[in-house]
């Protein structure tokens, strides 16, 4: 017969038997319970690889007059026409041309406020009525700019001719250009000329009535523009510099501006207001009708635009030097919309990550993409989380992810 000590010792034998039993038990039942138990659906996996970057950059225009505008943009902007877009604060896509590292776009917005989009995405503009043309000229439905050399030579609107035979000089010398391209875009096209000293690049916006154009110097030169002219009979610049235009009498009016507006004085008759660069101006008139001359100081980029007002007498048609102020560069990340919308990139995401007994569906943006629907007959367990996305546009919405998961008979 056994003793005491004896019998606790056989008892703390079999109690330590069934411990390490039941410790087996229970790792096997947890390691099957992780793969095919609902509980374990509150475990969302890692969604970094879903996710993607938009650099947003706010900028302000102090002018909220209908205008074409420059925006040189910062060193560290590394951007392409493509993958960018430029938007209002109220949301509306703005056709725009990068050229030489600058936006080029109408400032027609009442807020003057924009942000430039730059991501991986590719953007397409709202596209207003088309311009056609080819290196020898650009039109709209209500105005055409004929040119030479890459110049702007002849401009016609539906009510005839307002400039013709203009001429471009650098330091003196006739401007020439080597070569000229036309390009051409959804809402804006324009023709460059270039050469070693001087770029020359005219855009036309489609749906408006402007023309703007830049010269742009290797190294500051000074620049003289001759137009000759429609036979206006009006002219203002402000209100001291003002008259009455008489091609039978020969006077010149001499002062320093960077815009005048001539007119016809008439019900429905053409005006034409021209924005360049501070010049002197000479306004002459004489048997030959009006002729027009700017002359610039040395600087590294000339401007000049032309605008037909709708009100021919639009005397407030004096267009303030435009100021920008950009805001901070920000770096926004968040779900991308168009990788959580991709059944197939999404359906090879998530067999890499969870059994056959698990399935996802996504709702974005009134659709839905389910992968690995639950069959039939079996109880089914979810969770469901909701996830910033990140839009091309820089803004965020929403994306309510489901996890399912059912008992599985492997």
């Amino acid at each position: 017969m056994l003793n005491k000590k004896a019998l606790f010792q056989v008892d703390s034998a079999i109690s330590v038997s069934l411990f390490l039993l039941y410790v087996v038990w229970l790792l096997l039942f947890v390691k099957n319970y992780n793969m095919s138990s609902p509980s374990s659906v509150s475990v969302f996996p890692d969604l970094s690889s879903l996710k993607w970057s938009v650099n947003k950059l706010s900028f302000f225009i102090d002018s909220n007059q209908v205008f074409p505008v420059v925006v040189e943009l910062p060193e560290e902007m590394n951007i392409s026409q493509s993958h960018s877009a430029v938007f209002s604060y109220s949301n509306s896509n703005i056709p725009f041309v990068l050229h030489d590292h600058s936006l080029i776009f109408l400032n027609n917005d009442s807020s003057g406020a924009y942000y430039l989009i730059n991501s991986k995405s590719g953007y397409s503009s709202r596209v207003f009525k088309q311009v056609i043309g080819n290196t020898f000229y650009l039109s709209t439905q209500s105005i055409r700019c004929e040119f030479n050399n890459s110049l702007p030579s002849n401009l016609i609107s539906t009510k005839g001719t307002l400039v013709k035979n203009a001429s471009f000089y650098a330091d003196g010398a006739s401007l020439t250009f080597a070569n000229s391209s036309l390009f051409r875009g959804s809402s804006i096209s324009y023709i460059v000329g270039s050469s070693p000293s001087v770029n020359s690049s005219c855009f036309v916006f489609g749906g408006f009535n402007n023309i703007f154009c830049m010269l742009d110097y290797a190294y500051p030169l000074s620049t003289q523009v001759d137009f000759k002219m429609s036979n206006f009979s009006y002219f203002y610049a402000d209100n001291n510099n003002f008259g009455y235009l008489n091609s039978s009498i020969n006077k010149c009016y001499n002062f320093s501006s960077s815009h005048i507006l001539l007119s016809h004085k008439g019900l429905g008759s053409s005006s034409l207001a021209l924005v360049f660069s501070p010049s002197n101006v000479s306004l002459c008139t004489d048997s030959q009708g009006v002729s027009l001359t700017l002359k610039s100081g040395y600087n590294r980029r000339f401007v000049y635009s032309f605008y037909i007002p709708d009100d021919y007498n639009s005397q407030n048609v004096t267009f303030p030097e435009q100021k920008i102020r950009f805001g901070s560069l920000e770096e926004l990340e968040g779900l991308s919309p168009n990788l959580l919308m991709n059944a197939s990139f999404l359906s090879s995401w998530f067999e890499d990550r969870f059994p056959n007994n698990f399935g996802l569906t996504v709702y974005f943006n009134n659709s839905q993409v389910s992968i690995n629907p639950s069959p039939n007959g079996v109880d089914v367990y979810s969770s469901t989380k909701i996830f910033p996305v990140l839009l091309a546009n820089g803004s965020f919405s929403h994306a309510l992810i489901t996890i399912r998961s059912w008992s599985s008979n492997e």
